[in-house]
């Protein structure tokens, strides 16, 4: 009866460390193009398994992070891959085609903290722009592109230096200015709020 009562609890432990490990496969970003002719999507993969914490919490643990960048037509058809697979994870994505270039925001390690703006140009070409690597106590990082795609802004805000606050009100907060054809800041504001 021992033995029986051992494999099974073998066999439990087995299937729940099995269970564990789970591997997800979702679109993390969606956007329509600017001139409305498709749209654009991040497909992200990843596995992860729940880690417990010390106080009796989980939380979940990824690794193997990657994506890949997808164009259809609005009714579904005429798939392509315009970004084969890459390392990280998207979560915020432009499609500015008439500027010929897509604007995502990369985690380089999903969920990580730490993200990247890269420019995905038509031709090939890959640019990226501004990397942040985000304070645990506050920070955000937010890119946009302006209406004609020539100028993208990218605001960073982080809690400032010495701070012990949680997420204080007053962050320093720095505005890039970047164009994106030749990637060269052509302006920057810096401000506290």
């Amino acid at each position: 009866m021992r033995i029986q009562c051992s494999v099974a609890l073998g066999l439990i432990s087995l299937f729940t460390i099995g269970c564990n490990k789970v591997e997800r496969d979702l679109v993390t970003a969606y956007a329509w193009s600017d001139d409305d002719t498709r749209h654009v999507y991040a497909r992200s993969q990843w596995k992860f398994t729940m880690a417990a914490l010390p106080d009796g919490r989980t939380r979940e643990e990824h690794n193997n992070a990657r994506f890949t960048i997808l164009a259809q037509n609005p009714d579904g058809s005429n798939r392509v891959t315009l970004v084969p697979w890459r390392g990280g994870g998207v979560n915020i994505i432009y499609d500015m085609r008439q500027a010929g270039y897509i604007l995502a925001r990369i985690d380089t390690g999903l969920y990580a903290g730490n993200y990247e703006y890269t420019l995905f140009f038509d031709d090939g070409r890959i640019a990226k722009l501004d990397y942040f690597e985000r304070d645990p106590r506050c920070g955000f990082h937010m890119g946009i592109p302006s209406p004609d795609g020539d100028i993208i802004a990218i605001q960073s805000m982080v809690a400032p230096t010495g701070t012990t606050e949680s997420c204080p009100s007053d962050l320093n907060a720095t505005i890039k200015f970047i164009e994106a054809g030749t990637q060269n800041e052509i302006d920057r504001i810096t401000y506290t709020g």
